[in-house]
């Protein structure tokens, strides 16, 4: 048995032509895909230019793009930098073993920071961690001893809490400094001096805007990051007399 066509009538014929074009238009269109290492790289650094919390600023990223522009200059250097901190941590690698268990983890918050101060010929180091808490700020330290064994002993740990006043006064030294757009390292190192460590993290309750940041200063007491941190020494009530701090 033949089945009929159905005959179109002619009137009919443009209400089909726009529906078919319409079809068309509204077709998703489809991003060819990149296959090319080269591609992917180029894609990513233009996407990086677009978003404003990127931290384009840390050494990661300045590596990665290196490789990518094959610029052996910058690659260098910053395998040059390395090698002289790996040399000064070999000096003094009983300084990176003291046990940092006690100490509260500053990402508990919404926003911290943990300074790791030691000096050369010093036999004590001190961590110090700042937390924004209801109210104010908290600040914990704790100062490590060295004994003739190079064991880490604990000589003190403090706890104190501030006021939000005592709080906005640290932000503003720490935004003075501009921490967040520091380099993690500087091209500042050496044997003979005295070494700070900063770790960072903030959020703002969007997965997407959480930082991290930090940064490793050599001799760093008469820069401005140098300074928040003895602020925050004097505010923890802990000294040392080898601290290179007046």
């Amino acid at each position: 048995m033949t089945i009929p066509l159905l005959q179109v009538r002619r009137p009919f014929l443009p209400f089909l032509l726009i529906a078919f074009i319409n079809v068309s238009c509204n077709k998703p269109k489809v991003t060819p895909e990149v296959s090319s290492r080269d591609s992917i790289m180029s894609n990513y650094f233009q996407i990086l230019d677009s978003l404003s919390f990127e931290d384009t600023l840390s050494l990661n990223f300045q590596l990665l793009k290196a490789y990518h522009r094959n610029d052996t200059a910058f690659l260098r250097e910053a395998y040059r930098s390395k090698v002289n901190q790996l040399y000064h941590i070999q000096q003094t690698p009983q300084r990176h073993r003291c046990d940092t268990d006690v100490l509260v983890n500053v990402m508990d918050c919404d926003e911290g920071y943990r300074f790791s101060y030691s000096a050369t010929f010093c036999d004590k180091a001190a961590i110090v961690t700042v937390q924004k808490v209801p109210g104010g700020m908290a600040v914990e330290s704790v100062v490590y001893k060295f004994d003739e064994k190079e064991r880490c002993i604990i000589v003190k740990h403090n706890n104190k809490r501030f006021d939000d006043k005592a709080w906005h006064s640290f932000s503003a030294k720490l935004g003075f400094a501009d921490f967040w757009s520091l380099r993690e390292d500087s091209d500042n190192i050496g044997v003979d001096g005295s070494s700070l460590s900063i770790f960072g993290f903030r959020k703002s309750g969007i997965p997407q805007d959480t930082e991290y940041k930090e940064v490793h200063r050599w001799s760093p007491e008469n820069t401005a990051i140098g300074q928040v941190f003895k602020h925050i020494l004097d505010l923890s009530d802990i000294e040392a007399d080898c601290f290179r701090y007046k």
